[in-house]
């Protein structure tokens, strides 16, 4: 089972341009959640997840990702998953999950030889690999399960190596170079089935909270960012004339005394049914 922990990476340049949004890439991903993942391994020996949050934690790095899995099943969550990552190098930023996976420390690259990989010691190094791979498919099972994608749907789960086929993502090779290299077998295919099988019904009640608990965290990230007064400027006229009828009385009042709208969020029943009711009463 995949352990997820929150451990924002404040620090890294695309993480601060989520938070003021300069353009409609950041706001659209924001407004819109992801619609895909994409698997990457980190393409450096080491295994330890909090070391590689760290490395991205930082003003001057020119990368950035969602999430990052080892192969213990702990996965830290570098930034809420409505967030516009660069992860993959092209147009996939805009639409999908950047996915990290650790890497063992048994292996090296060869930067005089392409980066060939290097294998020290063969048994290890494929025990970390075939651990997280496992790892990964549980968490990806939940992403799926949350936001309604299927696994097996063309577009929806790409390594890097695919993103960089398809044209929208830059020239790297991983996950994949590293199961070839280690002969596990795997490949994206095997994933994606891997994936569809384990979004099965879960079989225990922890399993169940489990998967409750992060649907619940993922929609409570989006909602968050959904609670402001950001609109188009189409909608003005309408606003203004739900506001002075008193339909929309908003949900907070700012320091400043500006109310706070909401414009964005999605709207109940219950809610639907109450402003009905005050617009039928100003008849």
């Amino acid at each position: 089972m995949v352990t997820t922990k929150i451990r924002y990476a404040t620090k890294n340049p695309a993480y601060v341009k989520n938070l003021s949004a300069p353009d409609y890439r950041y706001v659209e991903f924001q407004k819109r959640g992801p619609l895909g993942a994409v698997l990457h391994s980190i393409g450096t020996p080491q295994p330890s997840a909090e070391i590689i949050a760290n490395n991205f934690d930082d003003p001057n790095a020119k990368e950035s990702v969602h999430m990052i899995l080892q192969p213990d099943g702990l996965c830290l969550q570098l930034s809420p998953l409505n967030y516009r990552m660069w992860h993959v190098g092209g147009d996939a930023n805009q639409t999908h999950l950047g996915i990290e996976m650790s890497e063992p420390d048994s292996i090296a690259y060869d930067k005089d030889n392409g980066y060939a990989l290097i294998i020290k010691n063969h048994e290890k190094a494929k025990e970390h690999v075939v651990a997280t791979y496992w790892h990964a498919v549980s968490l990806f099972a939940d992403l799926c399960t949350a936001y309604g994608w299927d696994p097996l749907e063309d577009g929806i789960i790409l390594s890097h190596r695919e993103c960089h086929a398809r044209g929208i993502g830059s020239n790297h090779g991983d996950p994949e170079h590293l199961w070839e290299g280690l002969g596990t077998g795997f490949t994206m295919d095997s994933f994606r089935a891997d994936v569809a099988k384990e979004m099965k019904e879960p079989d225990t009640e922890e399993e169940m909270d489990h998967l409750l608990e992060m649907v619940k965290r993922i929609l409570d990230e989006q909602n968050k960012e959904l609670m402001d007064n950001d609109c188009g400027a189409w909608s003005e006229d309408a606003r203004q004339w739900a506001i002075e009828l008193g339909i929309i009385a908003g949900i907070e009042v700012d320091t400043e005394g500006k109310t706070n709208y909401a414009w964005q969020m999605p709207i109940t029943r219950e809610q639907l049914v109450t402003m009905l009711y005050r617009f039928a009463k100003k008849l």
